[in-house]
């Protein structure tokens, strides 16, 4: 009687451990397929301006908007190097 009561409440444990981990790995499969989803979205959302602008035959302020998100600039390593001796 009591190793079938400790048979079922290590077998409870290990049920309850198994959801557990596969909750987990719920939550992290989640947020793959949402990250996959916006990427997916992301390289539509291009592909869509490139078939408008297939054959442009000149680089203008608008198509430029169009195609760069964002332009970011960071300060010049040139700066450091100067500061050692070599």
């Amino acid at each position: 009687q009591r190793t079938q009561g400790r048979a079922a409440s290590t077998a409870v444990r290990t049920q309850l451990w198994n959801y557990f981990k596969a909750k987990e790995k719920a939550a992290v499969l989640q947020g793959e397929l949402s990250r996959t989803l916006e990427a997916t979205a992301n390289a539509e959302k291009f592909m869509k301006i490139v078939r408008k602008y297939t054959s442009f035959k000149e680089l203008t302020p608008t198509l430029l908007w169009e195609f760069v998100e964002k332009i970011v600039i960071h300060e010049s390593a040139a700066r450091y190097w100067n500061n050692f001796t070599h």
